[in-house]
């Protein structure tokens, strides 16, 4: 019997469990997703859940092509872990059914397009954050995941171009940038009042070091900042910033819906972090975020960020130094006419970053590798 769908039919894997609920980047990029491709018209097939669960489904989907049915394409997302050990309790209980299915799209013509979000494990720093001996067996794990999309993905997508050589593996699949997308959500701000800067994100070394930024808010009077970060991180280093605070800067500890308070009382939005390696190629999903909303940013010159915010002229871009970022909002809290210019491209460039442009993109690019019926 021939299974036939009114619909597009896709399969969307992912190595864990789909969460609407968790609210970090690595967990909101893969629901935005699933829900922009249904936004699309697509009839998804998921393959996510423990691996006893993925397995399941595997099987489903493999039923669904062999009475007829027909996949237009697979797009999968990696995890921040090996996707052997991505069960609750980490231990690997069918460590290969991951790549079973990727063999399977391979074999069946499915073109498959997979997002490798994070290489963090591959450099130093990563062995200071787990025990040494384990972080090299992780490594191990890390290296056979991407053995894997070397072999079966037609495409691999990563946050961004400048991420490509970071992954010398990978050599077969084409490579693609696909940054993280947002919703688009109108937040109007008084202009007449103060200059608020605000930044929502991580806190703590070796990637989310803001104390430049905080020594500069406290040299302009009348500017100020809400910085919002999870309780546990600012626990974890309030000792480095209790000292810096003053009457300029509000730490705040919300999530999702809680943020649009904040957002409606910011004139900028800040990527104001000291910069390092992973910000030469890092594309995080709060920049296009604060796209979303409607803000002008504010980042630093020599990142990634930074570059994007000057091509698009939709900030401002300082060196990471308190004196210099103090300069500038100097001038803004002098010339709030500056932010209109601004503000004007950052709404012009929100079409084209939503999660529904990002799955659009995914579907072209797939389609384009998929060779059945050809000769």
């Amino acid at each position: 019997m021939v299974v036939k769908s009114e619909q597009p039919v896709m399969i969307y894997h992912v190595p864990f469990v789909l969460n609407s609920d968790r609210k970090s980047g690595s967990a909101l990029r893969p629901q935005r997703m699933f829900e922009a491709f249904a936004e699309l018209g697509y009839r998804i097939m998921a393959i996510e859940g423990s691996s006893t669960e993925r397995k399941r489904k595997f099987e489903l989907v493999r039923r669904y092509v062999n009475s007829g049915g027909r996949i237009e394409f697979c797009y999968s997302e990696s995890s921040t872990m090996p996707q052997g050990l991505t069960d609750s309790d980490h231990l690997p209980r069918h460590p290969l059914v991951d790549y079973a299915f990727y063999r399977w799209c391979s074999e069946n013509g499915i073109p498959l397009g997979l997002f490798y979000r994070d290489i963090f494990w591959k450099y130093p720093e990563y062995l200071t954050k787990v025990p040494p001996v384990l972080g090299r067996v992780l490594r191990g794990f890390y290296k056979a995941d991407l053995l894997s999309y070397d072999k079966y993905a037609d495409i691999v997508f990563l946050p961004s171009e400048q991420m490509f050589n970071e992954i010398p593996i990978l050599k077969h699949p084409k490579l693609s940038a696909l940054p993280p997308g947002s919703n688009t959500v109108d937040t109007p701000v008084d202009y007449s009042l103060p200059v608020t800067l605000f930044y929502v994100g991580g806190l703590g070394r070796p990637i989310y070091s803001l104390h430049e930024l905080f020594k500069a808010v406290n040299l302009v009077p009348g500017v100020r900042l809400i910085c919002c970060v999870l309780q546990p991180q600012w626990e974890a280093n309030k000792a480095e910033y209790e000292p810096l605070l003053g009457d300029s800067v509000e730490i705040v500890h919300a999530t999702g819906v809680e943020l649009e308070k904040y957002y409606q009382q910011a004139h900028i939005a800040s990527l104001v972090v000291e910069p390092g390696d992973y910000w030469r190629f890092a594309s995080p999903i709060k920049m296009y975020e604060y796209i979303g909303h409607g803000k002008p940013i504010m980042a630093i010159s020599g990142t990634l960020t930074g570059r994007k915010v000057d091509d698009g002229a939709i900030g401002w871009t300082v060196p990471y130094e308190a004196e210099a970022i103090a300069k500038q909002l100097s001038e803004l809290a002098a010339n709030p006419d500056e932010y209109a210019a601004k503000l004007e491209n950052v709404y012009r460039a929100r079409p084209q970053h939503t999660w529904r442009a990002r799955a659009s993109q995914v579907a072209q690019e797939l389609a384009a590798c998929d060779r059945r019926g050809q000769i």
